[in-house]
């Protein structure tokens, strides 16, 4: 794909606001501001890693960067070198920050088949070619990339800070007051 093409699609903020969620969730208390931030954007780039624009991937191949099978297929090759890693370094990755990093990855999918497009998507190939369909009707795609800024992209955009900056925001407090009572009980 080109610079400019067709897409039927939702747009980075709603998955990046959902892998931040994610991330917040299931990073470890006490990490350094530097390593927070890190982990924080490593889970915003996995849940638009289905998107990433890569020639035979994203919106050029829809049907295989959005299958399970084949993010599955990725997702085992990134355990296993962070498995051999964590043998051959010493790199840990508790195993909760694992699981949501591979449920930032699959949030991919399942958002995007909320998209009220109609088509869903092919997460089931090469396996099936059904689509996985599960429209909610506010939810709105853009049908460019980069999408002209009209009243459409500014409604679109408003729709997924409204819907996904919530969870964030709630992820935090909860993380937030969380570490709050820890310090506390540490306290003599």
């Amino acid at each position: 794909m080109g610079d400019v093409g067709r897409i039927d699609d939702m747009t980075y903020i709603g998955h990046t606001l959902t892998g931040l969620a994610i991330g917040a969730a299931v990073l470890p208390g006490g990490l350094s501001r530097r390593r927070m931030l890190l982990g924080m954007a490593v889970f915003a780039l996995l849940a638009d890693v289905p998107d990433f624009p890569l020639r035979g991937w994203g919106h050029d191949r829809y049907d295989i960067s959005h299958s399970i099978f084949v993010n599955g297929g990725i997702i085992a090759v990134v355990l296993l070198g962070l498995w051999i890693l964590g043998k051959w370094k010493g790199l840990r990755v508790p195993l909760g920050v694992r699981v949501g990093g591979v449920c930032a990855w699959f949030s991919h999918m399942l958002l995007d088949s909320m998209y009220n497009h109609g088509l869903g998507i092919r997460i089931y190939w090469p396996v099936s070619s059904e689509s996985l369909v599960l429209p909610v009707p506010w939810f709105s795609t853009l049908e460019y990339s980069p999408p002209p800024m009209n009243a459409h992209t500014a409604r679109v955009f408003a729709i997924e800070l409204a819907c996904y900056l919530p969870l964030l925001l709630v992820v935090l407090i909860v993380r937030h007051g969380l570490i709050l009572r820890a310090r506390r009980k540490v306290r003599p």
